[in-house]
């Protein structure tokens, strides 16, 4: 079973041998845990509260779309 898990990961993200997968993973889980960062910084930044639930997050920019100008200009958004 492991190594159809592997086998599954190698092909979804292109790893062609077994010895990249765990640097691949590596990435994977960086990018998710920066993507985390950004939704959680946007969520604080539009003062959303509780939200925890990424649809809800995402369906919300209607009601706060004017005050992305604002956030992209203050200071200390972005490193």
């Amino acid at each position: 079973m492991l190594r159809g898990i592997v086998r599954h990961y190698q092909t979804l993200f292109d790893v062609p041998n077994v010895l990249g997968v765990y640097a691949s993973m590596s990435v994977v889980f960086r990018k998710l845990s920066e993507a985390h960062i950004v939704l959680t910084t946007l969520k604080d930044h539009l003062e959303l509260g509780s939200i925890k639930l990424l649809r809800k997050l995402l369906n919300s920019h209607k009601e706060n779309f004017a005050r992305f100008p604002r956030l992209l200009e203050s200071p200390g958004i972005f490193f």
